[in-house]
């Protein structure tokens, strides 16, 4: 769950910022009832001011399924 979250997060991020992100660059905080947050921790210098630093995900686990989803 918490790889799937992270990886929401690189795809929502790298199209607006140009640049990547490690592993270990975002904290996400899983909540019951299919929600989570994602914080970008390190912010490389060549990501423009206004990419957003945190987003809101949403989770969905099934018996062979998982999903998760950002927003910005």
């Amino acid at each position: 769950m918490l790889f799937s979250a992270k990886e929401s997060l690189y795809k929502a991020w790298f199209p607006m910022a140009g640049c990547l992100l490690g592993f270990l660059d975002v904290e996400v905080e899983l909540r019951d009832g299919g929600t989570f947050t994602a914080s970008v921790l390190t912010v490389p210098p060549t990501a423009p001011a206004h990419v957003p630093r945190h987003y809101e995900g949403r989770w969905l686990a099934s018996e062979d399924l998982l999903w998760t989803s950002v927003s910005g």
